[in-house]
């Protein structure tokens, strides 16, 4: 097993307060989201080639807003990697967007 993974694999078992789940989780919103709208509607979209970040990123969403995923299991052109793990949410985005300012791209410093 890799170091990376093993890494991945004990932070997921990590057990942490609210700011530290919302400092994670919006970690993972500016590294690997997308935000796309299809037939009018807003869906946030997670990527990751690994499980277990996927299951922690679920879990942290459940945890802090009421969400209803969609889940949709891609295979990459790259073949050396196996499949990539694409998660959708569509419920709650404003709110998870507005509190963890992904559209900021902005310092808050003046």
């Amino acid at each position: 097993m890799s170091f990376a993974k093993r890494v991945k694999e004990e932070l997921n078992q990590v057990v942490s307060n609210k700011a530290e789940s919302m400092a994670e989780l919006s970690a993972m919103l500016q590294l690997a989201t997308e935000f796309t709208i299809s037939e009018g509607k807003p869906i946030l979209w997670f990527k990751s080639s690994n499980p277990g970040v996927v299951r922690r990123f679920l879990s942290l969403l459940k945890s802090l807003y009421k969400i209803g995923p969609t889940l949709l299991n891609k295979k990459q052109g790259n073949f050396k990697k196996g499949s990539q793990i694409l998660l959708g949410v569509t419920d709650s985005i404003e709110a998870i967007l507005a509190e963890h300012s992904v559209f900021d791209g902005g310092d808050d410093t003046d």
